[in-house]
């Protein structure tokens, strides 16, 4: 999540597909909601960078989940070192 812009992926039967870049701005959640419902979206992941963004983005999170219930999406906010550890855990197990 960018202060300008967001990149947005999808997986169906585990392959990632890339979604249209969307701009951050007064209509980001409709937007999103408009995809979500578009793509029959049943999960949303939210990356989340550590420092003074992080905070901006779990504000973002609480709005998009306020909104998202109407769809009833559950919304999960992870670390992104959290998700280079387990990568750097299963590569070193195989």
């Amino acid at each position: 999540m960018g202060t300008k812009k967001i990149g947005l992926a999808m997986t169906v039967n585990q392959i990632i597909t890339t979604l249209p870049v969307i701009h951050n701005d007064d209509q980001l959640i409709s937007n999103l909601l408009t995809i979500i419902s578009h793509n029959h979206i049943e999960k949303i992941y939210v990356g989340v960078s550590q420092g003074s963004f992080a905070k901006q983005t779990q504000d973002f999170v609480s709005k998009l989940s306020k909104q998202s219930k109407k769809l009833f999406l559950p919304s999960k906010l992870m670390r992104f070192f959290l998700k280079i550890k387990k990568r750097k855990k299963i590569i070193k197990t195989k």
